[in-house]
């Protein structure tokens, strides 16, 4: 079966089911004077619906509508395009309330730390709940609102369920007063495009602006007292404009009284004024406002604000929310726009087309401060966007498959394996977006929905241009895996390499498989190791700011006692060029590959045994010693170290003065050539003169990645897998899958070297350029032309 084919089987199927979801649809207004006293009671009753929640009978229970979703569907305002009598027609209408938005609106207000309702007397949703049993605090620590019927003196604490799946579920009976008792979190939405999202955070700050934040309808907010502060950015501003856009056209139409349909559905008073003109008294939900959404607005930020002459004088009044918009463009002086909003102090930090902005994670720890005060976090940062290049798409990809190291709300992978210990952030997939495969109350037929979604990507499969499918899975994904593919085509197995990558995050198993060592030389003069338990290899790729370059060598497997000599001598090695990481960006790689020669004797070979990535603080040649005594731990095997030798100088300089010039590989006549000559040793390593040498060689690693080498195991059983499913390292791993031809990718380069290697050494063999008889013989023999101190460095 094609692997973008949807079955019931392989899709998440379990999104929540409504009756009727005309049941949380708001009444229409009264068309009556707002002085009047119907007037007031029914706003009052609807502002109390659109902070407090509102809940409604649900088959045989009650379900719960949070504030923000309850505005989101009777009082924003969405563009909206469907076809009509064969005309595509685009209209301004409220939005279809679907199902995956119920877990949206329940995602976002656990954000915002809620725990439960007070009125629910049994269950609790506090998780110091969970901290008083492990241990963690005192039992003074916990609020009335964790015991038995909210009564301390019982000591009887309440049933403990988790928040999220506490609101997803139908209850017995209504509950007032939703509890905000736990510690705010962060949350992404990653998905589809066309799936509303962005419509969804255009109201939420529209929500926010307007009522400023409240969590509960009192004299805080009656009074106007309240004040909700958002900032909004993405890399490029325009996308961020758009977002913004979205939340004027919905706010503005709730003062639009010329708009028939909007006059009926915000209740905007029409009058008649003392000369006879027709006026227009605002929706209580709208807020006049000053200012600017320009990028930067810092200086002239829009405020819910406005002018108004009292007492002879010009006042400011309104409830002051206010929306700063800012960019995060890489693009600033000294990589500084991930600092874009710092200096504020916010409820909710909005990014935008999170998949496009590389410097993501370092906006995320530069935006903590602007939502914590005293200590105490207050504000929430979301993150919105859709799949893209994939050299961008890498921090907002970390992020989502570790929502945990970075406090953002995490939910169990439902669709693969992908995520720490399981649990990534909020995927929307494509076939939960299709409107024709909705029902009248916004559940889905997933029977209709994936027949729609494999027809249409059958159709795109048949093109002979792999990328048309690509692309379309790209911005359609139905799997977290088809979020991550490259607009820019591969060069490398993407799905089998996407695959790996899944195998080495699952519960962190590429941590397990190598261990990180600093070498030395014992005083029997062999090599040594010490295992640093505190050091991280390097794995992240595109490197993030501020990383520690250093790195180390990790050991996946020791060095086999009385080895063949040339058992280890597949030694890839790509050099850096400039010591300043800031100025030439790249990193030294070495790898050692087990010789597949071997393969026949019981080996298990063509797996890679130890790896050395970093840029040491220490320069070029700290890295060259330590590279040497990782050489020499895996037994000094001659010919062994391929590099490309027009970037090779600094180190065969080294290893001659070290007068271990027998540890560089020979470059014997055309390596791309069949026909290679026996022309004697002529230069050390490989040349890439041109673009069809490097896709040669390219050619070269993809036949080694995906050949077959049979493993015998522990248990005696034998294992035949593509060799890429034994790569052990992420770092590798993540460049193969981002590789192209610009730029640099220093541990794919180290590989190429050992693509080579194995092609020639096989060519050789074709050849029999290997026989004892070879003409080569002699000459790689030959000490007076290689020498033969083999004297050890001891500094």
């Amino acid at each position: 079966m094609e692997k973008w084919r949807l079955t019931l089987d392989n899709i998440r199927t379990d999104y929540p089911v409504v009756e009727k979801v005309i049941r949380w649809k708001a009444p229409e207004p009264p068309q009556v004077h707002p002085e009047s006293p119907i007037y007031k009671k029914f706003w009052s009753r609807e502002a109390y619906k659109c902070i407090e929640g509102y809940w409604a009978k649900d088959f045989d229970g009650y379900r719960y509508m949070p504030g923000t979703l309850y505005y989101f569907y009777n009082y924003f305002i969405i563009e909206h395009t469907e076809e009509v009598d064969g005309v595509k027609e685009t209209k301004e209408m409220k939005p279809y309330l679907l199902d995956y938005f119920w877990e949206i609106a329940y995602m976002d207000i656990c954000a915002y730390g809620f725990s439960g309702f007070a009125e629910d007397l049994e269950i609790s949703c506090n998780k110091k709940i969970l901290e008083y049993r492990e241990g963690k605090i005192s039992e003074s620590k916990l609020p009335d609102t964790c015991f038995i019927n909210n009564d301390k003196s019982t000591g009887k604490l309440k049933k403990y369920e988790d928040a999220y799946e506490y609101l997803l579920r139908r209850h017995k009976k209504p509950y007032k007063y939703p509890l905000y008792q736990n510690d705010l979190m962060n949350y992404m939405i990653l998905g589809t495009r066309g799936g509303g999202k962005s419509y969804w955070e255009a109201a939420r700050i529209e929500h926010m602006f307007v009522f400023g934040g409240a969590g509960r309808y009192n004299e805080a907010f009656i009074n106007n007292r309240l004040a909700g502060h958002t900032v909004v950015g993405s890399s490029e501003s325009a996308k961020s404009a758009e977002l913004l856009n979205k939340v004027v056209t919905s706010l503005t139409a709730k003062a639009k009284g010329d708009n028939p349909l909007y006059k009926k559905w915000f209740g905007i008073y029409e009058y008649t004024d003392k000369d006879g003109n027709k006026s227009y008294i605002p929706c209580p939900f709208y807020r006049y406002y000053t200012g600017s959404l320009d990028c930067p607005n810092k200086k002239n930020l829009f405020r819910a604000e406005y002018k108004r002459y009292n007492n002879g004088r010009w006042e400011m009044q309104g409830v002051g929310s206010s929306i700063a918009h800012v960019s995060y463009s890489n693009q600033k002086a000294g990589k500084s726009g991930h600092r874009a909003a710092e200096g504020g102090r916010y409820n909710r930090v909005v990014y935008e087309e999170v998949g496009s902005m590389e410097n993501f994670i370092e906006a995320l720890g530069a935006n903590e401060g602007t939502v914590i005060r005293s200590g105490v976090k207050f504000g929430v940062q979301v993150a919105i966007g859709t799949s893209g290049n994939i050299k961008f798409i890498v921090a907002a990809k970390k992020v989502f498959l570790n929502p945990q190291d970075y406090n953002f709300m995490s939910f169990k992978n439902k669709f693969s394996q992908e995520g720490k210990n399981g649990r990534i952030c909020y995927f929307l997939p494509y076939y939960m977006t299709l409107l024709d495969c909705k029902d009248e109350n916004g559940n889905t037929d997933y029977e209709k929905a994936i027949a729609q979604v494999n027809k249409e990507r059958k159709k795109k499969a048949k093109s002979e241009d792999p990328k048309v499918l690509r692309d379309f899975l790209m911005n359609h994904p139905c799997f977290v895996r088809e979020m991550w593919f490259n607009d820019e085509g591969y060069y490398f197995p993407i799905e089998e390499l996407m695959e790996r990558e899944r195998q080495l995050l699952f519960k962190q198993e590429y941590k397990k498989l190598g261990t990180p060592v600093k070498l030395y030389k014992r005083p029997d003069n062999k090599v040594g190791y010490k295992v640093l338990n505190n050091v991280e290899p390097i794995v992240d790729f595109p490197l993030p700011n501020n990383i520690d370059t250093n790195g180390c060598i990790v050991i996946y497997e020791h060095p086999i006692r009385n080895a063949p000599e040339d058992m280890y001598n597949l030694i890839g090695y790509d050099p850096y060029v400039e010591d300043d990481i800031d100025r030439g960006g790249s990193l030294a790689v070495t790898y050692i590959v087990k010789n597949p020669k071997y393969a026949s004797q019981g080996y298990n070979t063509n797996i890679i045994v130890a790896s050395y990535i970093g840029k040491p603080k220490e320069g070029i040649d700290y890295y060259h010693r330590n590279q040497e005594l990782l050489i020499e731990y895996y037994g000094n095997p001659p010919r062994s170290l391929w590099l490309e030798n027009n970037r090779g100088e600094r180190v065969v300089a080294y290893y001659k003065a070290r007068r271990k010039e027998q540890l560089l590989a020979i470059r014997y006549g055309a390596l791309v050539d069949a026909k290679i000559r026996a022309s004697g040793p002529s230069v050390y390593g490989y040349r890439v003169g041109n673009r069809i040498d490097k896709l040669t060689y390219i050619g070269y690693l993809n036949e080694w990645l995906l050949q077959e080498t049979t493993h015998i195991l522990e248990d005696g059983t034998e294992e035949t897998l593509p060799n890429l499913y034994r790569i052990p390292c992420l770092f590798l791993i993540r460049q193969l899958i981002q590789y192209n031809l610009k730029d640099n990718f220093d541990a794919v380069s180290a590989m190429l070297g050992i693509a080579i290697a194995v092609n020639q050494m096989e060519k050789l063999e074709e050849l029999g350029l290997q026989n004892k008889k070879s003409k080569l013989a002699p000459v790689l023999t030959n000490k007076r032309i290689f020498g033969r101190n083999q004297k050890v460095y001891t500094s």
